[in-house]
């Protein structure tokens, strides 16, 4: 049982003219079930008679299919012949669908409107004014100063024609030149309403969510799949459904579009616009086989203007996620993620552990189907890509493999196949760059290198080496995947940019590898200046330790070398001992010594067996010692033919000890004239 809310305005139009002639009765209500309006046809049926009860029948209908439209109902009522009007006791019963609303309505003349007969179109398409002075067009109940009738696709509510009307520019007037549309708010400021026309904006469409694409290499058609979604071309918004079209059978990428003119579903071999009005759906890439199909459904937000900019420059950006594993081949996995194509945000909930392998066939890119593995092999033996040729990788030879992230719905990740092989993974690392690749042609307008996998074949296995992380690296857009050359580059004089050959910060070691070739040499120079190098500090300078404390060599400009010491006065220095097999000598730094003082020099337990010269000088020639030490096996030491001038020498347990006599500054040098084996 239907629980009906109704209300009821009934408007008796009269013909005035000299015959007598029936009158039709407009009613229009509105109509609530259960608190919401209708939305639907009702059936229903209309009596008049003389009596609120009971009473006599005057006239009435058959069941009726009533449209109800947002609750709103409107149906002429005739003929009724003048006399079922005459008097003063006429009550409308109305019944919808079973049941008889109840009360009657009375009809008064209060609710008489009176209009002339050039005023009505049939079918209840009346003017009507209310009691309150509001005034219908296509509406019995008017609800404001001026209420219109809903329009249709072909019957707009309000048309306002070319040409110059409406020209007030009064506050809130509507402006049409013939070309543009314009409303004037109160300020008084003029603002253009059909921006379309100037700006062929928005473009593109609504959503992503209520089509899908589909191609079938085995007919070559393209398909989306939609029911009743919107597109926008110049400012227009239009209704579509799905659509098939063929492609030719050319190898390329095809180019899937609705034209700009007639909206028709198209294809290109030709690369689009995207400020003209074209609405961009799809790439397919044929290889003459099977076809890859790119996501180009871009959306009324971004003016075509700017997406040929960011196309042009900027070109695809790593947004989040995309972690990969590749430490175990065959297996791979690429982690949730995404990347960004102008406005499109390319994205996968769950990792990718299938991929496409890009290479050359001849001069035409193809590509394998999805695969777990993310390299070529043929037999079990890793290929790589010579010149257009699939060629299997030398044994223990290594190889580079690029992993991408695509616009490709179905199949999101594909790996590039390495165009060379090197002998040495150090080769490997240097030889393969981004910038060596050939890429005219591939499959996608839209890519973002993710990473530089190595590989090195062992047998008929594959070795992982090692997997560069480039998400972070902005490669510039498709098709071109050049290099900006450094010369045209701001910021090269920071600290953080690449031009420095070690970075820091790295997390794992660092390789200081000289020219690829077998005969190369690796140059390290102080400074780029031809000339006029004479300053006295240091122009190289290898430190180690916590933080880089200690100075471990140091190269004056002169080319005085300096081991731990920064200041070498020599053409070497060395501060500390140097031990060889067949070579020792040490040097202690001189130090001023008190009266009758015995100092520890050496630990003679720290040095090689053998036989030594301990010599010493003070500030003065004649402050002098010099003595031959003898170390033997069993920890046997002995000095031998000593020479003492204010200072004397001795051995304490494994100690050689200095004495002074008066308070002089000495410098003592130990050098080992040869080996012992005893």
């Amino acid at each position: 049982m239907k629980t009906l809310t109704l209300s009821i305005l009934l408007l008796v139009t009269l013909y005035l003219s000299a015959y007598a002639v029936p009158v039709q009765l407009d009613a229009s209500g509105r109509i609530l079930q259960n608190g919401a309006l209708v939305n639907e046809p009702l059936t229903m049926t209309f009596k008049l008679w003389d009596a609120a009860t009971t009473g006599n029948l005057l006239w009435s209908t058959n069941n009726i299919s009533v449209e109800v439209y947002h609750g709103s109902y409107s149906i002429v009522l005739a003929p009724v012949s003048p006399n079922v009007l005459s008097g003063d006791n006429t009550w409308l019963e109305m019944t919808i669908g079973v049941e008889t609303l109840v009360p009657r309505t009375k009809i008064t003349s209060v609710a008489y409107a009176m209009q002339a007969g050039g005023l009505s179109a049939g079918g209840g398409n009346t003017v009507a004014v209310s009691i309150s002075g509001n005034v219908g067009i296509g509406v019995a109940l008017p609800l404001a100063n001026l209420h219109l009738a809903p329009g249709t696709s072909s019957n707009a509510a309000l048309i306002i024609p070319s040409g110059n009307l409406l020209t007030n520019t009064f506050s809130g007037a509507i402006e049409n030149d013939g070309t543009y549309l314009y409303y004037t708010d109160p300020i008084p400021e003029r603002h253009l309403l059909n921006k379309g026309n100037l700006t062929q904006e928005p473009t593109g469409f609504h959503n992503r969510t209520d089509t899908t694409l589909a191609f079938n290499s085995g007919s070559r058609q393209f398909t989306i799949t939609g029911t009743n979604f919107q597109v926008y071309s110049k400012g227009r918004v239009y209704t579509k459904n799905t659509e098939i079209i063929t492609i030719a059978n050319t190898v390329g990428i095809h180019f899937i579009y609705y034209d700009k003119a007639t909206l028709a579903l198209s294809e290109s071999t030709l690369p689009w616009r995207t400020n003209d009005g074209t609405v961009m759906i799809a790439t397919v890439y044929w290889d003459g086989t099977t076809g890859l199909i790119g996501e180009e459904r871009h959306g009324v937000a971004m003016d075509g203007q700017t997406h040929a900019f960011l196309h042009s420059t900027v070109g695809s950006r790593y947004n989040s996620g995309m972690a990969g594993s590749f430490s175990s081949p065959p297996a791979f996995s690429i982690a949730a993620g995404s990347f960004n194509d102008e406005d499109i945000e390319h994205s996968w909930a769950s990792a990718q552990t299938t991929c496409r392998v890009l290479y050359r066939s001849g001069t035409v890119f193809t590509y394998t189907a999805p695969q777990s593995t993310y390299y070529l092999e043929s037999g079990g033996t890793v290929q790589y890509d010579l010149n257009g040729t699939p060629t299997n990788v030398t044994n223990g030879n290594y190889v580079a493999y690029w992993i991408f992230a695509s616009n490709d719905p179905a199949t999101p990740i594909y790996a590039l196949a390495g165009q060379r092989q090197d002998t040495s993974l150090a080769n490997a690392q240097n030889n393969n760059t981004y910038e060596s690749l050939s890429l005219i042609g591939l499959p996608f307008q839209e890519m973002k290198l993710l990473y530089r996998v190595i590989l090195q074949r062992s047998g008929s296995n594959e070795t992982f080496q090692e997997a560069v992380d480039n998400r972070l690296v902005v490669n510039v857009p498709a098709g071109t995947y050049l290099a900006t050359a450094h010369g045209l580059m701001s910021g090269l004089s920071a600290d953080d940019h690449g031009q420095y050959v070690l970075l820091s910060g790295r997390s794992t070691d660092q390789n200081l590898i000289g020219a690829a070739t077998v005969n190369g040499t690796l140059v390290l120079r102080g400074n780029a200046a031809v000339a006029g190098n004479t300053a006295a500090s240091p122009n190289v300078q290898i430190k180690a330790g916590n933080a880089g404390q200690t100075t471990a060599l140091t190269v004056l400009n002169n080319g005085n070398i300096g081991l731990g010491t920064p200041t070498p006065s020599e053409r070497l220095v060395v501060t500390g001992s140097i031990v060889a097999t067949q070579f020792y000598a040490y040097e202690i730094t001189q130090n001023t010594y008190s009266l009758g003082t015995t100092t520890n020099i050496l630990n003679l337990a720290t040095i090689p067996n053998g036989l030594y010269l301990v010599t010493g000088h003070g500030v003065t020639d004649e402050q002098y010692y010099q003595a031959y030490l003898d170390k033997s096996g069993g920890g046997t030491y002995t000095l031998i033919d000593a020479l003492y001038n204010y200072f004397r020498l001795d051995i304490s347990g494994s100690n050689l000890r200095l004495i002074t006599a008066p308070a002089l500054a000495v410098n003592t040098k130990i050098h080992l004239l040869g080996a012992t084996t005893y």
